[in-house]
């Protein structure tokens, strides 16, 4: 018979293994970039001009051009660069995530 300290033992081996930290790099998806590589620096001159001021960048890929009342994700992507509009169509704020 096995005795429950043997148990406790056994499975607490399992449970430290389970906790093993994954050193596996996987391909897989968007390598992640900080904050500052979305195009909030190239564009931010831009806030106040109409939003056609934007036909001459080649923008971001995954760019948001939100209009008001316009529904978006709340997930953060530091990479990706959300441009703001208001009713008239100019640019009122450009921001990262």
């Amino acid at each position: 018979m096995i005795r429950p300290t043997v148990i406790a033992l056994i499975l607490g081996a399992f449970t430290l293994i389970g906790c093993k930290e994954d050193t596996h790099v996987s391909n897989k998806g968007p390598i992640p970039m900080s904050a500052t590589e979305c195009a909030l620096e190239l564009l931010t001159p831009l806030i106040g001009k109409d939003k056609s001021a934007l036909d001459a960048f080649d923008l971001p890929e995954g760019t948001r051009i939100i209009p008001p009342g316009r529904m978006v994700t709340k997930d953060f992507r530091p990479e990706r660069t959300n441009i703001d509009l208001d009713a008239t169509g100019q640019i009122i704020r450009i921001w990262c995530g």
